[in-house]
């Protein structure tokens, strides 16, 4: 007969699986916020100190952001549920003594992820958390190109609008020197046209910038 011990043993890969996946995402929704804040590795916001937000807050702010759909946030939620009965329940050794603990049922999971009725209830739910955990991983990678295309077309709208205005201004700026009425050489004038150009790319990497940061700030709902 298997003891408790036993039993506790063999189901401990199980355990495993969910904290290392929760872990892992939170992990890397971290690193893409923290890149998408352009904050550095310092950052308290997104570090691994007890300072930092919570796995709900991160999830909350890619809600925010439009980058997951609430559905889409429901399922890891589950996670957050499933990762705290395993970590702090020793009761809690099996996918099927999880939804008992919980007092919740797996209908959802099995409607998000439908399965054959073949096997034993802890060989079914098996089957449907593999297929949530790979959908996870899905939906955080969309999430992350989706935010980073949005920004991307955006930003280049903008970095280009603020070109455009610095060499508008430069090229009236030009324009008045040679009004003023002053016999130049060719090498004045060679000295002027660089000294202009010079100008256009100093001041456009500068209004580029101010636009990206200041589209990264509203993107985030900080302006």
């Amino acid at each position: 007969m298997t003891t408790y011990l036993e039993h506790h043993k063999k189901q401990w890969p199980k355990r495993m699986k969910i904290l290392r996946a929760c872990v892992e995402m939170e992990g890397a929704t971290s690193d893409f916020l923290r890149s998408f804040f352009r904050l550095n590795d310092t950052s308290i916001s997104f570090g691994n100190t007890f300072k930092a937000l919570s796995f709900e807050h991160k999830l909350n702010l890619m809600l925010d952001l439009a980058s997951i759909t609430p559905d889409e946030r429901k399922r890891f939620t589950l996670l957050q549920e499933m990762r705290n009965q395993f970590a702090h329940n020793d009761a809690c050794i099996s996918y099927e003594i999880y939804f008992i603990l919980s007092k919740k049922s797996p209908d959802q999971l099995f409607k998000w992820y439908p399965v054959s009725d073949t096997g034993n209830p802890e060989q079914r739910l098996e089957k449907a958390i593999n297929l949530w955990l790979k959908d996870l991983d899905r939906i955080r990678r969309k999430a992350e190109g989706m935010i980073g295309m949005r920004l991307s077309v955006s930003m280049r709208e903008k970095m280009n609008e603020a070109s455009f205005n610095i060499y508008c201004s430069q090229r009236t700026e030009f324009y008045d020197r040679f009004e003023a009425g002053k016999n130049y050489t060719g090498e004045e004038v060679t000295d002027i046209i660089s000294g202009i150009f010079r100008d256009i790319d100093r001041e456009s990497r500068k209004a580029m910038d101010v636009a990206i940061q200041k589209e990264l700030r509203s993107a985030a709902g900080l302006d």
